[in-house]
């Protein structure tokens, strides 16, 4: 697999997550680093985008109980925000950019888009 993540300090929103945190359906965080997410969706067939928390207290503040039935049997949401280390597993099959939803240097979100898996952004 191409090894070129373009990650960014952003968050992607898009219409299918096919898995909202992989590091809750392992009784072991597997995945701590963003490199880590990129590679996990490069080997995911449904994964084009990956978004990554990249804060040991979590990210964003949308994060209601009802999401909690989401999460594998081994995270939940941490205290309203979304899990630390959260990777997020994203297909997206529109043109252009996602959604972008946070940008810049004061927000934890960690997003990039694997371009080799037919994805072009204008």
């Amino acid at each position: 697999p191409n090894l070129n993540c373009n990650a960014e300090q952003v968050f992607y929103e898009t219409d299918v997550v096919n898995t909202i945190d992989l590091n809750s359906e392992l009784p072991a965080a597997p995945i701590t680093t963003v490199e880590q997410c990129c590679q996990a969706c490069q080997v995911s067939r449904m994964c084009n985008v990956y978004t990554f928390c990249n804060s040991p207290y979590g990210c964003g503040t949308g994060c209601p109980a009802q999401y909690d039935e989401d999460f594998g049997p081994y995270r939940e949401c941490q205290g309203g925000k979304w899990s630390s280390w959260q990777c997020s597993l994203k297909y997206y099959n529109g043109t252009g950019r996602p959604n972008l939803v946070e940008v810049g240097e004061l927000q934890p979100w960690i997003s990039g888009f694997l371009s080799w898996k037919n994805m072009t952004f204008e």
